[in-house]
Formats: structure tokens, C-alpha cells, sequence
């Protein structure tokens, strides 16, 4: 409103260019605004859900990248993977500062071989997945994933232990 009245105040009788000016510039921000309100941005965490339970083995163990957003995470999934007949574990990583800490225990965690674990993450907490794919190289491979409209879903098998009755070493070789 007080840009209206900035233009018409500077343009004294000779409205005309300013109104012009006005009615243009909302003209063209109108498909812009009307898509806006047509479609929604929001998170796909249903779509992600399903997905999951889609995809997943009778017993997945499925980690929620951030602690605090877990109900997000698991408000879709428990009916999705219900219906689906599967059942999985929810685990979570952690929360801020904790989350190097957090990885490192998902790497460590005594996996059965060929086992699934998915990892369920919004798109704020994308640094999991490298974290992931950086600290449990040899506990965890990659098999694949899907992105969703800010939530991203990776699918990870438990690799066998180098050694009968050892966990994988998590040194670097070299």
C-alpha cells in the first residue's frame, strides 16, 4: 500500500504511468502467486513412507537421521508398513551436536550380514548420508535410493564382517 501511495504522490496528476507500472507488476507476479496456492510445497513424508514399506524386507531396521523429527519419520511409516505386513525398528542418530558420535554407533552396531537398514532423512540433514557412506564403509554398502520433495531414502545392506567373529575394521588402510 505504501508503494502505491509513493507512486501516485510522485506522479501528482499523471497517474496514468505509475498506475500502469502497478497494474503490470501485479500482472506478471499473478502465475507466480496462483501456483503457489495450487501446489502446495510440503514435504513428502507420506510418499517417502510408502516408498519404504514398498521396498523394504519382512524386518528392516529403519534409522530416522535426527532424534527430534522422529514422529515426523514414523507417523506415515507404522500405517504403511503395517498395511504391508512388515515389521521394522526405528533407531534414530541423534541430534546436533551428537551426530559424528551417533553415526559412528550405527557403524558399530553388530549387523547381520545382508540385513537392510534404511535411512530416512530430511533434506536439512542430507550430511547423514555422506557421513554414512564415509564412516561405515565396511559395515554398510549403499544399494539404492530415491529422493522425495525434501526427504531423502537410502537403502543400505549389512556387509559380512572381514573376518568370521570380528567387526570390520574402521581404520583407514593405507
Amino acid at each position: 500500500m505504501a508503494l502505491f501511495a509513493l507512486l501516485f504522490s510522485l506522479a501528482g496528476r499523471r497517474w496514468l504511468l505509475p498506475g500502469m507500472v502497478v497494474v503490470g507488476g501485479c500482472a506478471a507476479s499473478l502465475p507466480v502467486v496462483l501456483a503457489s496456492y495450487q501446489k502446495p510445497w510440503k514435504e513428502e513424508y507420506r510418499e517417502a513412507s510408502r516408498f519404504i514399506a514398498q521396498h523394504a524386507q519382512a524386518q528392516s531396521t529403519v534409522v530416522a537421521t535426527w532424534a527430534p523429527n522422529a514422529i515426523y519419520f514414523n507417523y506415515y511409516l507404522r500405517g504403511f508398513m503395517a498395511e504391508a505386513g512388515k515389521s521394522y525398528a526405528l533407531a534414530t542418530v541423534g541430534v546436533q551436536d551428537d551426530v559424528p558420535h551417533g553415526v559412528s554407533e550405527l557403524c558399530q552396531r553388530p549387523w547381520k550380514a545382508g540385513e537392510q537398514v534404511v535411512l530416512f532423512q530430511h533434506q536439512m540433514h542430507r550430511l547423514y548420508f555422506d557421513m554414512v557412506n564415509q564412516r561405515c564403509a565396511g559395515t554398510l554398502r549403499w544399494v539404492s535410493g530415491r529422493e522425495f520433495r525434501g526427504v531423502f531414502v537410502d537403502f543400505y545392506e549389512a556387509v559380512a564382517p572381514e573376518h568370521p567373529g570380528s567387526a570390520p575394521s574402521m581404520s583407514p588402510k593405507g
